[in-house]
């Protein structure tokens, strides 16, 4: 058995007030996220439809040990 590792893209949408979208997306950009609360969109069957396969591992999680176990 192998591990297949996806990504799937998410987004989040950010509420920011400020005097200007230019300074707004300054307190973004530089906060990076940390302080302005974000909220995670909702994803669809296209969103993991689409993902793609970034890595291929040759080895699984054993639900019975509770660990990860390479392939010999």
């Amino acid at each position: 058995m192998k591990t297949y590792i996806f990504e799937v893209p998410a987004t989040y949408r950010y509420e920011i007030s400020a005097d200007s979208e230019e300074k707004a997306r300054e307190i973004l950009v530089e906060d990076g996220g940390l302080s302005a609360m974000g909220d995670l969109c909702e994803m669809d069957y296209w969103d993991y439809e689409q993902a793609p396969c970034v890595d291929v591992e040759d080895r699984y999680y054993d639900e019975e040990k509770k660990e990860w176990v390479d392939n010999d």
